[in-house]
């Protein structure tokens, strides 16, 4: 069939620099500035202080050096994140942020952030000197991501987003009733969330566990998108649903996350070195190092499940040309490239890159027709 969108060469152009640049300045700010910051506080003498000043807040010692360690870092970071999320996507014409809203989302990520961290931090420093406390702190990990899950779509989407109910009937009870077919009978929401007050990138989710579970679609992909291209995302986001990538990803994690646990534990007890707030900065250093480690292996495996709902999305719409379309317009919008060096794929993406999505659509397709004739 025809495809209803070519890439727009200037796009394409400002794609190299754009998603180049935005990924030097994520693994900077993500990777680099971290490992810098705590391998200062553990030379320059800095974390022995921050120590002996939360040492006579008594019970409240524990969440107070998480407060101080936490504001010094996100400080750290802050030039790098503002410069990335503000004053680069304007660069490119991708934010629609005003100062004032970039500041008012920023708080409120922080405000979480704060609040996740805090708990977190004292909860393994409440279990850490137990034996075997990697496992609970990982039961724990797995218990706090599937609560996250569960009021993600009711308490932290509205908290950042204005979300309305999707007013187009026809296409809200087209949608409901494809899902039903499934047997997906615990789907009976579908929202609008107002993505174009922060940016022009066009997306859709599924999200929630149980009671919770909703269809989110941003405006961004609404009003910029044909019918055919908006299923087609629709379905990738159902193919995730259907294939329980939610429940894969929750414990991919939790199993990196235990691995990470106990590697820590083992080489610190080699070592003989305490697990205590003195050494917080080395537990983390560590963190980091593992993540950094797993990383490849994680992304490999999102990839795959990616490429797998992009293929049952096309079973289901059975329409390459707005499959491709879809990825093409997809493309030109979030300034991504459509390749990358394998390397730079295998260690930092999630996703397939662009060509390869297409490519594999096509020769699916390819290999379908040939079934069916």
């Amino acid at each position: 069939g025809d495809i209803m969108y070519r890439y727009n060469k200037k796009n394409r152009e400002l794609a190299k620099r754009y998603s180049k640049v935005k990924l030097a300045i994520g693994i900077f700010n993500g990777i680099f500035v971290p490992l810098i910051f705590l391998v200062f506080l553990l030379i320059s003498g800095l974390n022995t202080n921050i120590v002996n000043i939360v040492s006579r807040f008594g019970i409240l010692s524990i969440p107070v050096y998480a407060f101080i360690f936490m504001t010094l870092l996100v400080t750290v970071q802050f030039p790098v994140r503002f410069y990335s999320s503000f004053a680069y996507e304007h660069k490119y014409k991708l934010s629609a942020h005003t100062l004032r809203s970039w500041f008012v989302d920023y708080f409120k990520s922080l405000l979480l952030g704060f609040m996740f961290f805090i708990a977190l931090f004292s909860g393994l420093f409440a279990i850490i000197g137990l034996s075997y406390w990697w496992i609970y702190a990982t039961i724990a990990y797995l218990f706090l991501v599937l609560a996250m899950s569960y009021i993600f779509p009711i308490i932290i989407l509205p908290f950042f987003y204005k979300i309305e109910p999707y007013k187009n009937a026809e296409h809200k009870k087209s949608l409901l009733s494809m899902t039903k077919s499934m047997g997906l009978n615990e789907i009976k929401n579908v929202v609008i969330i107002k993505e174009s007050e922060k940016s022009k990138k066009p997306n859709a989710v599924f999200m929630g566990i149980g009671k919770t579970k909703t269809i989110g679609l941003f405006d961004t992909l609404i009003h910029n998108f044909p019918k055919p291209e908006i299923e087609s995302v629709i379905w990738h986001e159902l193919g995730h649903y259907v294939g329980r990538d939610n429940i894969r990803h929750v414990i991919i994690d939790t199993i990196k996350m235990m691995f990470i646990l106990f590697v820590v534990d083992n080489v610190f007890r080699a070592y003989s070195i305490p697990l205590t707030v003195m050494s917080f900065p080395l537990i983390m250093l560590s963190f980091l190092l593992l993540e950094l480690l797993t990383m490849p292996i994680t992304n490999t495996y999102t990839r795959y499940l990616e490429k797998h709902a992009d293929l049952f999305s096309l079973r289901l719409t059975k329409n390459i040309s707005a499959h491709v379309s879809t990825e093409m317009r997809l493309a030109d919008m979030h300034l991504s490239e459509e390749r990358v060096h394998p390397l730079i794929e295998f260690f930092f993406y999630t996703h397939p890159t662009t060509a390869k999505r297409i490519a594999y659509a096509r020769e699916y397709w390819k290999k379908g027709k040939k079934k069916m004739n």
